[in-house]
């Protein structure tokens, strides 16, 4: 039994198991966010003039960054997810396969959407490599710079959503754009996730081409929905001083208390899971009456004020509340720490 490098918590490996889910989450949607940074890094190859919607007809040589900044960070990504990829195949001795590939002379259906052919000559891509990493992380934990490996994964996604979500951009809320009905009537809405400047009155909806009023577009999205993306369910709680940290967020879903309503596919919202890197959708107003049950039952509370426990104790303390023996006991059994809580009445 030793101690996680990153919260200190008692492990069996150099990462618990709440850090190897966050580095598993963080690999996913690196994965995702590379295909997304190089379609940024495209658009950003134009100059701008300064006005919404207007850019100059030459493109500029220098990539540059959502602040005018030249861009490094795609080379920034490729190197540092293949120079782990690389590190595990020659100290863990493992193998780089892209995942969920078939070869090209496959005959049959793929198991899901998920799968793909390989096409000839094939040459690994960054995201194959953080996919890899995803589907290896236990031999990440494994190796003692598990903890450095966290921390660079962790200022990668963090840096590639910085690039990819200008900061004079805000959720503008889904479309409202009715498409279809239903067979039982019911609207099938176009649902593309809209981001408009500060400032902006009106926007255009990239999927359908109809015109939505921002302000009211939001303020009916903050009246119905809530379908919100975990970064921005979490920035959201903020703004509105009802915080929740992201270690309680995945101590939710893990506690099977809190779940999905959808994902968000290529922009749009679907409710069925269809590719993996596909950022998850969550209600806010579920998330925040949760919050009020656990805050009643002092458990936000603790979580909030203490967000770095003493690590000394098992982690069952410090996710369960002190209520009756009958509850403590519940939560034991699908605790991770079971052996180590045993002991403790």
């Amino acid at each position: 039994m030793t101690k996680c490098r990153k919260c200190s918590q008692k492990c069996d490996l150099f990462l618990c198991n709440d850090c190897i889910d966050q580095l598993q989450e963080h690999l996913t949607e690196i994965a995702w966010l590379i295909g997304e940074l190089e379609i940024t890094l495209t658009r950003q190859d134009v100059l701008t003039t300064g006005s919404v919607g207007q850019s100059s007809e030459e493109p500029s040589p220098i990539r540059f960054d959502s602040e005018g900044n030249p861009n490094t960070l795609g080379d920034q990504a490729r190197n540092t997810v293949t120079t782990w990829v690389r590190d595990l195949c020659e100290t863990r001795g493992l193998a780089f396969e892209p995942v969920r590939v078939v070869s090209l002379d496959f005959i049959g259906p793929l198991p899901d959407e998920r799968w793909r052919r390989l096409p000839q000559r094939y040459q690994p891509t960054a995201a194959d490599a953080a996919e890899w990493l995803a589907e290896h992380v236990h031999a990440i934990a494994a190796d003692p710079g598990a903890a450095r490996c966290f921390k660079e994964m962790a200022d990668l996604r963090a840096g590639a959503l910085r690039m990819i979500n200008r900061p004079d951009r805000h959720f503008a809320g889904p479309c409202p754009t009715i498409k279809a009905y239903s067979r039982t009537g019911k609207a099938i809405e176009c649902g593309k996730f809209l981001y408009g400047a500060t400032d902006e009155r009106s926007i255009t909806c990239p999927a359908c081409k109809q015109p939505v009023d921002v302000q009211r577009n939001r303020q009916r999205a903050w009246r119905e929905g809530d379908r919100l993306t975990e970064r921005i369910l979490l920035k959201r709680l903020k703004d509105i001083e009802e915080p929740v940290s992201e270690r309680q967020l995945y101590r939710w879903l893990r506690q099977r208390k809190l779940a999905p309503v959808g994902w968000l596919h290529k922009g749009v919202f679907v409710e069925h899971y269809i590719l993996r890197g596909d950022p998850r959708v969550f209600s806010l107003r579920a998330v925040r009456q949760l919050r009020a049950a656990e805050l009643k039952a002092g458990r936000v509370g603790a979580e909030q004020a203490a967000p770095e426990p003493d690590h000394d104790e098992p982690e069952a303390d410090h996710t369960a509340p002190k209520p009756e023996q009958t509850e403590r006991e519940a939560y034991r059994r699908i605790s991770r720490t079971y052996g180590q809580s045993e002991a403790i009445a």
